[in-house]
């Protein structure tokens, strides 16, 4: 058995020859070059089945992803098993979004191997915490941007908008309950209103 990958982007295509500069979603192209065999059989991250000399299959998960060939021939098998990581886009989660004005508003994330962090707020104000809090004094729409840079020295960026509001201003917000396996359908979705000050 013998096989070779490529990591390249799904959003724009770009090929990275460093699989950890993929950031998620990513797809891997599986190519096998084993010889004298009948037939290969893909395993990826102990638990996705794929078939044929070649194959592509899409990375929705940050972390590091274990391809697993075994190459079949009558009834002897061997195997030949890679490694390779994936990173994450930098996403956060945003605490008491819709306040009432003046309040605090607080950001944490589940980010790993990052080497700094730079938070701007939308209102002229910074921050290089890693889990800031923020307190706006006006009610308004905030577009709040993380910039993270990790271990290699790769930045990535990401915004949410933030709202501060008056106690008569609804607020619309929901939460998403995700059922099922990631990647695979059919899957259910449960979606749960959870607005403030609304008829």
């Amino acid at each position: 058995p013998d096989f070779s990958f490529t990591v390249r982007d799904i959003n724009n295509g770009r090929r990275v020859s460093d699989s950890s500069a993929c950031y998620v979603p990513c797809l891997v192209s599986l190519n096998s070059s084993s010889k004298n065999v009948d037939s290969v059989r893909w395993t990826l991250n102990d638990t996705i089945t794929l078939n044929g000399a070649s194959t592509d299959y899409p990375l929705l998960e940050a972390g590091k992803h274990n391809v697993e060939l075994t190459a079949m021939k009558g009834d002897q098998k061997k195997t030949l098993a890679k490694t390779f990581l994936v990173k994450a886009t930098p996403s956060f989660e945003v605490g008491n979004d819709g306040c009432i004005a003046p309040c605090e508003i607080n950001f944490t994330h589940t980010l790993q191997n990052v080497k700094s962090f730079s938070w701007d707020f939308g209102d002229g104000t910074n921050s290089d915490s890693g889990t800031p809090s923020k307190k706006y004094s006006a009610p308004a729409e905030y577009k709040v941007t993380l910039t993270v840079t990790y271990e290699d020295d790769l930045k990535k960026s990401n915004s949410k908008t933030v709202t501060t509001r008056q106690e008569t201003t609804p607020f619309a917000q929901f939460t998403i309950i995700k059922g099922g396996v990631l990647g695979t359908v059919p899957r259910d979705v449960t979606f749960q209103n959870a607005s403030q000050n609304a008829d």
